[in-house]
């Protein structure tokens, strides 16, 4: 099964190299990449050019922003990709769990969302996954 994993970077190369490696790390479930880059400088934009992995790549003008970058690359998604059967919105400074879409495809369902729960390194729920209780 293949996902279009789709997100938006600006200056985190090695955040955004981190993500995708990890998400290889699955063996049922390949993931292609649809990334808008807001026109990085630190080498972003060339490590995504010449990915092992299947990355199709808008470039930015350095003014989208997170925002606007997601925004531009769902209205591209939707005229160029329109084939998939799934879809994940993503940060591109997630660091997943290894083989996690593996153990979740038993659970994928078509026209369904599903939502991750954060965690930090330590493993501890951040948000996502935790009701917070003021007082």
């Amino acid at each position: 099964m293949k996902i279009l994993a789709i997100f938006t970077c600006f200056n985190r190369r090695d955040l955004t190299e981190r993500s995708m490696q990890t998400l290889a790390k699955n063996e049922q479930v390949q993931f292609d990449y649809m990334v808008v880059d807001d026109n990085s400088t630190d080498g972003t934009r060339e490590m995504l050019q010449n990915s092992p992995y299947e990355v199709d790549l808008v470039v930015g003008d350095g003014n989208l922003f997170w925002n606007g970058g997601m925004h531009k690359a769902i209205e591209y998604v939707k005229e160029h990709h329109p084939d998939y059967e799934y879809y994940m919105l993503m940060n591109d400074d997630t660091k997943f769990v290894e083989g996690i879409f593996d153990e979740m495809l038993p659970e994928l369902k078509k026209d369904t969302v599903m939502v991750g729960a954060i965690c930090n390194e330590e493993g501890n729920l951040s948000y996502g996954g935790i009701k917070y209780i003021k007082g």
